[in-house]
């Protein structure tokens, strides 16, 4: 599987589990609705850019984004939920 360098977490991501490889670096195993992605960077990192990228929503709103998941991990059935909030003043 090949290792992407950049991802930005969009309508089709439904969850990122952090992994750490046998190299001892860390990695996100995006899931997508109908795809799976390792990016060779931390999930707080893929966030991070992900909110840099794209801009703001006007004033005064709320922004909520959940993502779940059910997929396998090396091996193992990983279950992942997030959901971030974000009140933009």
């Amino acid at each position: 599987m090949r290792i992407l360098n950049f991802y930005l977490v969009n309508h089709n991501t439904v969850g990122m589990v952090p992994i750490i490889a046998e190299n001892g670096r860390l990695y996100t195993v995006v899931f997508e609705r109908e795809h799976m992605a390792v990016v060779g960077k931390s999930p707080s990192t893929l966030i991070k850019e992900s909110k840099q990228f794209y801009r703001k929503p006007p004033t005064g709103h709320l922004l909520t984004r959940k993502w779940g998941s059910i997929g396998n991990v090396n091996d193992k059935q990983v279950q992942a939920n997030f959901q971030f909030t974000k009140k933009y003043l």
